[in-house]
């Protein structure tokens, strides 16, 4: 099975249906929000930490809104940011975004105040970046027009803070680096934010347990051919086939161990089918040092679960 993006449209229709984050969804505009916009039994310091882990590996900064269900401009904020094409799609690539309620104002307010946030009404933003260290925060009164935000006023906002793009060469150069200071290997992923596939690739490497088994053996970098300087070039540079998700794995002096092309000119893309599985394994386990068996099985286990996962939805 061939799962990986080769064209835009093709990858935005099969990413939608694999979306339920309304944040990350680009689609057709939803009606205003007629169930909760804040979970008031959400973790909402493990809800953050996730987000800045995640924010760590896309180049990504982490937005914060701070709000109740009670609060009519928060409902409107949140409709703007799930409807707007513009900002959903800044939202998508640029930010994890996390609702944190706040009740009437007590709840999560030592969350808040750790982070040096000093909310001045509701809603409330605050921008965090991949660091976990406060970058900026803003009451929303000043992003607002009349009866409701301006969305270019909330555009310029969220563009303003949006991290500064990285340099694909560079990025994949310091990840050498690291694995020969470190006697590792280097696991290089290839994606964007439209595809699909690599989303649900991804969903499988930063799981916690995922990307710690890795760490045992390999540093593990994305290339985002969309939102990295030259990100397009070092693709070029290696790919052998065609589509992405496609990933290798380097040795520690930059030369290509194995790719995703499990015959010449095929990519597996995202695995789903056994013998795709094995060669995505075989990718991470030939010639391991330090991944242990139990990290392994953990490794095995989650890719086949998601492969599982995909199947039963008829993708």
């Amino acid at each position: 099975m061939q799962n990986q993006c080769r064209s835009l449209a093709l990858c935005l229709a099969i990413l939608f249906p694999l979306i339920s984050n309304p944040w990350m969804a680009i689609g057709a505009e939803p009606a205003a929000p007629t169930k909760p916009v804040y979970d008031e039994s959400a973790d909402a310091a493990k809800d953050v930490a996730a987000a800045v882990k995640l924010a760590g590996y896309e180049n990504q900064r982490v937005l914060l809104l701070m709000g109740g269900n009670w609060c009519g401009w928060c409902r409107l904020l949140h409709t703007l940011m799930t409807t707007d094409k513009d900002i959903k799609l800044l939202l998508r690539n640029e930010y994890r975004v996390v609702n944190i309620d706040i009740g009437h104002g007590e709840k999560n307010a030592d969350l808040l105040k750790s982070y040096g946030i000093k909310c001045e009404g509701y809603p409330y933003l605050a921008i965090l970046g991949s660091d976990n260290k406060l970058i900026t925060q803003q009451e929303t009164g000043a992003l607002e027009a009349g009866p409701k935000h301006d969305p270019e006023k909330v555009l310029a906002f969220l563009t303003k803070w949006k991290a500064t793009p990285l340099d694909a060469q560079k990025v994949l150069d310091s990840a050498i680096a690291d694995a020969k200071a470190n006697d590792k290997r280097v696991f290089v992923h290839f994606g964007a934010p439209w595809c699909g596939w690599c989303h649900k690739l991804e969903d499988v490497l930063y799981q916690p347990a995922v990307a710690d088994a890795i760490a045992a053996d390999y540093v593990m970098v994305k290339i985002d051919t969309d939102r990295m300087t030259g990100g397009p070039e070092v693709l070029k540079k290696y790919q052998t086939s065609g589509g992405i998700p496609w990933y290798m794995t380097l040795d520690a002096g930059g030369k290509v161990l194995a790719t995703s092309d499990i015959t010449p000119g095929n990519n597996i893309g995202f695995p789903t089918e056994p013998r795709e599985i094995d060669h995505f394994m075989a990718m991470f386990t030939a010639g391991h040092k330090h991944m242990t068996d139990e990290q392994i099985k953990t490794l095995r286990d989650a890719i086949t679960q998601a492969s599982a996962a995909v199947k039963a939805a008829g993708h």
